[in-house]
């Protein structure tokens, strides 16, 4: 530190500046000396002081006049206070060789790969070190340095000074060098195949999914492409008569066994069954021999190695029928045999024929016989007659009235048979006969719709008396009305007629009985848009029993039909309706309805039941039958949930309403366009369903529900009277009561599928709460005494009364929300919420 004394400042206008030189004015220049040699190009590294640093440093004080005054100026260093030269002491004297360091970067590597670092292990600033071959000059750090990657070669550096450090001169070669090789790089592929799992020896890693994997070692690219199957079981189990040869591995087997064959991932094993082919053999034994005219025999076979035969048995070598048992009436002379085939799969010939039974039948007395129907409906067993199994000349006498009715299956020859009123007989393909005659008695002046059951017959012949008061007619789908019929028109087999008279009489049909199929075309070609008219049909039962509407082919109309009861349509649409399983009754027309011309409903012979049969078609879920009854008549309609189905008419599921006696009550479901005697309908978005109802008399009705189980325990069914505005749960109390007067608007009810909103189940059946849109409803039954009070959930009475007799409405002015209904009685308090919108 050199510290220059101040000196007294000159006065105003006696201060002179030193020099100027750039940048800014010279305020101090100084020459050094020392009597002992300054050390070889060492500097005196001068610098300023700030003006205001005390001891130890201390300040630079620079003054000048300004205005007069002699002002201290700030002297900031390095910024307006600069040291222009530090200049070199004793300069020239010779410094010391560049020390020599370490090449470092001698090795190999792989192609490719950009080679290897060439540096020192140490370095001095004030060095260029130069890296040959390439001639690369990187300064000294005064740590090791780098020359970047190189590739093949011998690499050596040599240190020169760069001048800027007095004390290192000249140029030295670095120890050592870097001698860099080479190694080509190379790839080997396998390709491997495993099953589940595989370990790479080159890694030792285990894969278990195929792919391409990689692996470098050193300069040896190695790449797996690898294929895993999935280790499987195929397991087959097969029989096979005496041997089996396996596809699988050729082999041919003849024990049975458990057997195993690996083919590759795959595992086959064979559950193989051998049977030993045997031989089939089959006799036959008949019930009775040596028998009268006119009797069923019945054959039984014995099979042997048969397992589950069928059977095909022959008379006088012609066949005659199947099954496991054979049953016909015998004449004298008939050889019957039977060929078995048997189902099982090993066997030396799939048939076997058994032994010839030769049959001597006797001739029996002629009688006339009636049928009882005592046992079955068996038309061979002699406990269903009255005077013995019919034969070639008897009488048949069929009453009505009885709890069977003959079903014939086996062809038989008899005189005449006579069907009468109510009667039912099955099987006329089967039965020669000389004579047939069914009858039907018309007991009043109403109309009747009916059909022929014969196949050729004219009015005249069915309606022998009194023809003159008897009206026939026959419905035009055309014009939509009833075309009146002569004495001499036929009626055709399949189509419906309607009759009217003045006296009963009995229909007589005689004639040949109908015996096949009938297939009638369908019109529709009224030009009109009323849909009671526009596409109905009138048909007719054909046959001599009654008919299974779902049995028949009626897939091109609509699902509906519609018979007449003597009061009213009744209609049935392959599930529901009043017309009970849709057994239509012998010599009965009805109305079926058709959306396209031309088209065919075909009744087949296996639609025939008898209609005195126990029906028990499937109970129907989610299904409401309501009836209508006052006047002494009844009327029904049906409700049934279907999601196949939509909320309008839909042709396969609804039934229209055909109106019926005038009289008589009428009750049917509304729709848009449509009044329903089946309604069929999606329940989403159809909880409620309109109810019509019309008389013209008037007087006391009732309504009652049937079904109401049908449907699940949270869906409610309540019946609302939209004139008296009152609500009746269905399940609870199945029967509503009500007066009508002649000409009131049909829309009288509705069914609601939904809780009346906030409808609870009572604490006894003396009181029931419940709520519609904004009206608290409640059902004194038994005239109970007491109060009513409405609270909010808050507390907060809204309305306050005494309790009413029978039902009362409370209209409440409130926000949608719950709300508590608390009813003070003489047996005890009740409180219910109900749910206000």
């Amino acid at each position: 530190l050199i510290r220059m004394a101040a000196r007294t400042p000159p006065g105003t206008g006696n201060g002179t500046i030193i020099s100027k030189v750039s940048p800014g004015d010279r305020i101090i220049r100084m020459r050094l000396t020392s009597t002992v040699p300054f050390t070889s190009n060492s500097t005196p590294d001068f610098s300023f002081t700030s003006n205001t640093v005390s001891n130890p440093f201390y300040g630079t004080k620079v003054a000048q006049y300004i205005a007069g005054t002699n002002t201290q100026l700030v002297v900031s260093p390095g910024v307006n206070a600069l040291v222009a030269e530090n200049p070199v002491l004793n300069p020239g004297a010779v410094g010391d060789p560049p020390i020599a360091y370490n090449v470092s970067g001698s090795g190999s590597y792989c192609e490719g790969t950009g080679g290897l670092m060439v540096g020192l292990d140490g370095s001095q600033l004030g060095v260029d070190y130069t890296m040959m071959p390439g001639s690369v000059v990187v300064a000294g750090t005064g740590s090791a340095i780098s020359f970047g990657m190189q590739l093949a070669g011998t690499y050596t550096v040599s240190g020169t000074a760069d001048g800027t450090v007095t004390t290192i001169a000249g140029t030295s070669a670095m120890l050592g060098s870097a001698v860099i090789t080479e190694i080509p790089a190379t790839t080997v592929e396998v390709t491997e195949s495993a099953c589940d799992t595989y370990t790479w020896a080159v890694n030792n890693v285990t894969y278990t999914e195929s792919g391409n994997y990689t692996e470098v070692v050193g300069c040896v690219t190695n790449i797996l492409h690898l294929t895993i199957t999935a280790s499987s079981t195929v397991e087959v189990t097969e029989a096979a008569c005496d041997t089996y040869t396996w596809a699988v591995n050729g082999v041919t087997y003849n024990t049975s066994g458990d057997y195993t064959f690996v083919d590759g991932c795959i595992t086959n094993i064979l559950h193989l069954t051998i049977t030993t082919s045997v031989t089939p053999a089959v006799s036959i034994v008949e019930d009775a021999n040596n028998v009268v005219a006119g009797t069923l025999v019945t054959f039984t076979p014995t099979p042997v190695n048969g397992g589950t035969p069928t059977y095909q048995w022959y008379v006088n070598g012609i066949l005659a029928g199947s099954g496991a048992t054979y049953a016909y009436v015998a004449e004298n002379g008939d050889q019957v045999y039977v060929v078995m085939t048997t189902s099982l799969g090993c066997v030396t010939f799939p048939t076997a024929t058994s032994n010839t039974i030769i049959m001597t039948v006797n001739p029996v007395v002629p009688a006339t016989t009636t049928w009882t129907g005592a046992v079955d409906s068996e038309w061979f067993n002699p406990g269903n007659w009255g005077n013995g199994i019919p034969g070639t000349i008897s009488q048949v006498i069929i009453p009505g009235g009885l709890p069977n009715y003959p079903t014939l299956m086996l062809p038989t020859s008899i005189a005449g048979i006579t069907i009468n009123n109510g009667g039912s007989f099955i099987g006329s393909e089967f039965l020669t006969t000389a004579s047939a005659l069914v009858k039907r008695d018309v007991v009043n002046s109403d109309f009747h719709l009916i059909s022929s059951p014969v196949t050729t017959t004219t009015f005249g012949e069915v309606f022998p008396l009194n023809q003159l008061q008897v009206w026939a007619r026959e419905y035009n789908e055309t014009t939509g009305d009833w075309d009146n019929l002569t004495i001499g028109d036929f009626m055709s087999v399949g189509k419906g007629y309607s009759v009217q008279m003045t006296q009963p009489q009995t229909a007589l049909f005689e004639g040949t009985l109908n015996s096949t199929p009938v297939t009638m075309t369908l019109a529709k070609q009224n030009p009109g848009t009323d849909p009671d008219r526009v596409g109905w049909n009138l048909l007719g039962n054909p046959f001599t029993s009654a008919i299974d509407w779902d049995l028949t082919d009626h897939a091109a109309i609509d699902g509906a039909v519609y018979v007449w009861n003597g009061t009213q349509y009744i209609s049935w649409n392959g599930t529901i309706g009043a017309l009970s399983d849709g057994i239509i009754p012998a010599e009965n027309a009805f109305f079926a309805k058709t959306m396209t011309d031309g088209v065919n409903v075909s009744i087949p012979l296996s639609a025939r039941v008898h209609s005195a049969t126990d029906f028990y078609k499937t109970a129907v879920a989610n299904m409401l039958e309501i009836i209508a009854e006052g006047n002494s008549f009844t009327d029904k309609t049906f409700v049934h949930f279907n999601d196949q189905a939509s909320a309008d008419f839909d042709s396969q599921y609804d039934a229209y309403k055909l109106f019926g006696n005038e009289n008589a009550p009428q009750l049917y479901s509304m729709i848009t366009n449509s009044n329903l005697s089946i309604n069929e309908l999606p329940m989403a978005g159809n909880e409620i369903v309109d109810l019509g109802f019309t008389c013209n008399t008037t007087g006391i009705y009732s309504i009652t529900a049937s079904g109401t189980e049908n449907f699940a325990s949270d869906v409610p069914v309540i019946l609302q009277d939209v004139k008296l505005n009152t609500y009746q749960d269905l399940k609870l109390n199945p029967v509503y009561s009500f007066s009508y007067e002649s000409g009131e608007n049909e829309n009288r009810f509705k069914l609601w599928f939904q809780q009346v909103t906030g409808i609870n189940t009572p604490v006894n059946n003396d009181l029931k709460v419940y709520s519609f849109a904004k009206t608290v409803v409640i059902e004194n039954l038994k005239g109970l005494s007491g109060e009513v009070q409405i609270y909010d959930i808050t507390g907060r009475i809204l309305a306050s009364r005494q309790l009413g007799t029978g039902l009362s409405h409370i209209q409440l002015n409130v926000v949608s929300g719950t709300y508590m209904v608390r009813l003070n009685t003489n047996s005890g308090t009740q409180i219910s919420k109900v749910f206000i919108r």
